[in-house]
C-alpha cells in the first residue's frame, strides 16, 4: 500500500530565517547549517521543501541554532508549523 504524501505545512519559514544568516549564504550552506545543528543535510532538504512532519527535536536543533546565529529568541512555531 503506498504512503500518502504529507499535507503541505502551514507554516515554514525555515528558507526566510536561513536567508538572514549571512555564515550560510555561499559553500554549501545547506550542508553546513544541517551539520552545525546535528541534523542530516537530507532532513533539512526535507524541511525546507515541506515534505515531511519534522521530529520535534529537529526542529528545536534548527531554533536553537538560529537563536544562536540571529541572537534573539524565536518561537519554533514561527519557523515550521505542520
Amino acid at each position: 500500500m503506498p504512503r500518502k504524501p504529507n499535507p503541505p505545512p502551514r507554516v515554514n519559514n525555515l528558507p526566510t530565517y536561513l536567508a538572514q544568516i549571512q555564515d550560510y549564504w555561499f559553500h554549501g550552506p545547506q550542508r553546513q547549517f544541517a551539520r552545525d545543528a546535528g541534523i542530516s543535510e537530507t532532513t533539512l532538504s526535507r524541511i525546507i521543501r515541506g515534505q515531511t512532519n519534522p521530529r520535534y527535536v529537529d526542529i528545536c536543533k534548527i531554533v536553537a541554532l538560529l537563536e544562536k546565529k540571529l541572537r534573539r529568541k524565536i518561537d519554533p512555531r514561527d519557523v515550521y508549523h505542520p
